[in-house]
């Protein structure tokens, strides 16, 4: 039996506007914080979730974190995310696991720089269901003027990226108005709860696509031979699948689809880690893409857009690391062009040549290696990647 899925969602939004104390309401709400009840203030909430020592002596969230909590119809896993300019990359490397977000705005301070930038950046790696919570309604005294003034402007920066947020709704997420339960300071709002609303996303059916099984590493337990070990990206696993190993070509059948200190399974579907018996692991690698089905496109140029997320700029012929799925190939930028600020949007550089930081480009990597992938368009987890040099992060993005 394959594993319940859990729905993953990642709060986004500029700094201070309230992320981490709304996760700290939901999980308290939830009766998932050991020890927590409603009536602790907003610092304490904000702390259930910035749980490093950095991060309690300067007030903000610098890694991402995860918290569990169900509702009556499911289970989620919730990803708070940093909203620093400089901390763009952590917020990338945690939305690239959500299904959907919750973009939340100060209803004091309103739209702000990182607002635009997120939104951008979730729309670049293909987060497509958005809710926008407008918190700290007490800030302006449950202004119904202030939240309709506000609703207008997100729709319009989410509208101008194609997307349409299913709701915009209005909080006091450290008095809890409006998350699990409804407010008589809103009596002039209509629309579901925070929790209601979460409830009307619609789970990524990965598991009625094509086969992706991503190889992680192999280990060899005598007298069994050696296993695969990976995770299922995209499709399901079963044992007596026909596979293609590639960029190799190699076909093989799974023998068996194992998980430590359980029975073999009848079958793996999508985010489960699992390791897989088959008559030629040997001859595969880490970063090898086991596939069935239609077939990706194996390249060795590949296009794609990307965000570029460090202060020293890229140029053309620069040379990185394209990290893809857990493998690493060497890489030269061979072209760059449409740039623009995500923040600014009004105005684009065809032929800049240069990306600088926190801006979006077109651009075509030349690789030192074969690369099998989808466009992220056709399957999202294999159309992602991630731009370093040496073991810092320098960009990320989705391939054409």
């Amino acid at each position: 039996m394959m594993e319940q899925a859990v729905f993953p969602i990642v709060i986004t939004g500029h700094v201070d506007h309230g992320k981490s104390t709304l996760i700290g309401r939901i999980t308290i709400d939830a009766g998932r914080a050991s020890g927590a009840n409603g009536a602790f203030p907003p610092i304490d909430l904000a702390h259930v979730m910035d749980h490093f020592a950095e991060e309690r002596e300067r007030g903000i969230t610098i890694d991402t974190a995860q918290k569990f909590f169900q509702t009556p119809l499911r289970r989620y896993a919730i990803i708070d995310a940093p909203g620093h300019r400089e901390f763009m990359k952590n917020m990338l490397s945690g939305a690239t696991l959500a299904e959907a977000t919750v973009l939340i705005v100060d209803a004091a301070e309103g739209i702000q720089e990182q607002t635009r930038r997120h939104a951008y950046a979730l729309s670049l790696i293909g987060v497509r269901q958005v809710l926008v919570l407008i918190n700290k309604m007490d800030l302006v005294q449950w202004s119904e003027e202030r939240f309709l003034e506000l609703a207008r402007q997100v729709e319009k920066i989410w509208g101008g990226l194609g997307i349409a947020p299913l709701y915009v709704l209005p909080a006091a997420a450290a008095t809890g108005e409006n998350i699990s339960r409804r407010s008589e300071h809103l009596s002039w709002y209509k629309g579901p709860t925070l929790l209601e609303a979460l409830d009307q996303l619609v789970m990524h059916k990965a598991g009625e696509m094509s086969l992706r099984f991503a190889v992680q590493d192999f280990y060899s337990f005598p007298p069994s031979g050696p296993y695969l070990v990976g995770r299922v990206e995209a499709g399901v696993l079963r044992p007596g699948m026909s596979v293609t190993a590639l960029p190799g070509g190699e076909v093989d059948i799974i023998k068996s689809v194992e998980k430590f200190g359980v029975p073999p399974l009848a079958a793996a579907g999508p985010d489960e880690c699992v390791a897989l018996k088959t008559d030629g692991a040997a001859r595969f690698k880490r970063g090898d893409l086991l596939v069935a089905g239609s077939m990706p496109k194996v390249s060795k140029e590949v296009a794609g857009r990307m965000i570029w997320l460090h202060p020293i700029a890229a140029h053309e012929g620069g040379r990185y690391l394209f990290c893809f799925l857990g493998r690493e190939v060497g890489c030269t930028l061979g072209s760059i062009r449409n740039m623009f600020d995500p923040a600014a949007m009004d105005a684009i550089f065809p032929e800049s040549g240069t990306l600088y930081e926190s801006h979006v480009a077109d651009i075509l990597f030349i690789l030192d290696a074969p690369l099998a992938f989808d466009p992220f368009c056709e399957i999202h987890r294999t159309g992602r990647f991630v731009i370093k040099s040496g073991q810092q992060t320098m960009g990320a993005g989705t391939l054409f």
